[in-house]
């Protein structure tokens, strides 16, 4: 049942729209059927590039030189990118979130076929799921866009937690945060597969029949407080430019940074970081990397040498942080420099391998800490790192454009995620 997402119809017989070709068809036909094939090979031609390069780098000029048209057309259907986001986003985007929750709910019961699509999107993103978090990724610096996507995303997260019931809402919204993270990530984060998937969402499965974290009492914790990253390379003039790269990269992206911005930002002329770098991108590219390797980071400490209490209690207090209005600016870099990651061969290659390291160097530290670990309970330390991964990014994806997170009670969902630390991994440890 649809929940008043706008669509079109489609021939596609798949579920999940793939990778469409950017070829224009030839116009043939009425004036009326020509102008009917125009608009849809332009919105597929979006599309492709939304998902390709994301909305900041996605242009007129570009759009009309791969559909084969001059820029006018362009124009005279869409005075700017947003635009053509909006149409996007009501015609194929909003109604693929809503399918996607419809299979996640179904992986969460016994329905293995939906939970096989799942993971393999999951691992392996299409291009309409790629579209799908570049605009919630994005859509918080697009005034009309973000009011079109919060009205729609508001609804179909709220119906999906209550289709979900009695699982408490902390759990089943906790998924969404999961599988949308997955997707943002899959481009950049460390390499996964379709089996890996599975496994995240056979615990995310197991997590609805959790008796135990649904009836847990809420604990009361402060949200924590999360700073920006701090730059301390010893140059007060160059911290300066640092900090304000971040300021910058977090207000309007990766894309939209200038060296003007920067500056004013910083209160001091671009030039005097020419003594430290040779070019602005050389930069801004090597703050960005700076801030890839403090935002990924995570010790084996959240799994080994913390108390059950104080690891749901932290596990609160970090989602409530997470979702608060004070870690905004922390929120919202972590989101562009993800985007930032997706469309930039450098930094993406810079994040992949930081987080493939961050595994290498989890494992060697649980092997030391246990020696007789088997392989079995290595994969499942990859599995749980990557499902708080994602649960942390598909948060802040889903908080950018609508509040909801922030009203919900997150103790089930940490004394759920708990369970599954001690069930799969620490009580084959002991």
């Amino acid at each position: 049942m649809s929940l008043g997402c706008e669509v079109i119809e489609s021939d596609e017989p798949d579920r999940y729209a793939g990778r469409v070709s950017t070829e224009a068809t030839r116009p043939g036909g009425s004036k009326q059927t020509r102008t009917s094939e125009l608009d849809a090979t332009i919105l597929r031609t979006g599309q492709h590039f939304l998902a390709l390069r994301g909305l900041d780098e996605t242009s007129a000029v570009l759009l009309a030189d791969a559909v084969g048209t001059s820029i006018g057309p362009i124009y005279s259907r869409y005075d700017t990118m947003e635009d053509l986001a909006v149409e996007l986003w009501r015609n194929e985007l909003c109604s693929h979130l809503e399918q996607l929750l419809a299979d996640l709910r179904s992986s969460s019961t016994s329905d293995l076929d939906a939970r096989a699509r799942l993971a393999e999107i999951m691992a392996h993103p299409d291009e309409l799921s790629s579209a799908l978090v570049e605009v919630l990724a994005v859509a918080r610096r697009y005034s009309f866009l973000r009011e079109v996507v919060a009205d729609d995303l508001t609804r179909l997260l709220t119906s999906h937690i209550t289709a979900m019931a009695p699982v408490p809402p902390a759990i089943a919204l906790g998924h969404a945060h999961v599988a949308l993270g997955a997707l943002f990530l899959a481009p950049v984060g460390s390499k996964t597969t379709p089996e890996d998937m599975m496994t995240v969402l056979e615990f995310l499965a197991v997590s609805c029949h959790d008796r135990v974290a649904a009836a847990a009492s809420p604990v009361k914790v402060s949200p924590t407080v999360f700073p920006l990253p701090n730059a301390s390379s010893g140059d007060e003039l160059l911290d300066a430019f640092t900090k304000a790269v971040l300021e910058v990269v977090a207000q309007v992206g990766y894309a939209k940074a200038s060296a003007n911005r920067i500056a004013r930002r910083a209160g001091h002329g671009f030039s005097s970081v020419y003594s430290h770098y040779g070019t602005k991108d050389e930069f801004i590219e090597t703050t960005v990397n700076l801030l890839v390797d403090q935002l990924i980071v995570l010790t084996p400490s959240g799994f080994v040498g913390t108390s059950r209490e104080d690891f749901i209690a932290t596990s609160v207090a970090n989602t409530q942080g997470f979702a608060s209005e004070s870690n905004r600016l922390e929120r919202h870099l972590r989101l562009e420099v993800v985007l930032a990651a997706r469309h930039h061969e450098v930094l993406g290659s810079h994040m992949a391998a930081a987080y493939e390291g961050l595994n290498a160097f989890g494992r060697e530290a649980f092997q030391k800490m246990f020696p007789s670990m088997a392989d079995e309970q290595i994969l499942a330390i990859r599995n749980m790192w990557q499902l708080i991964r994602s649960q942390g990014f598909g948060l802040s994806l889903i908080r950018s454009t609508t509040a909801l997170a922030a009203e919900i009670e997150w103790t089930p969902a940490a004394t759920a995620l708990r369970n599954q630390i001690e069930q799969r991994i620490l009580n084959k440890l002991s």
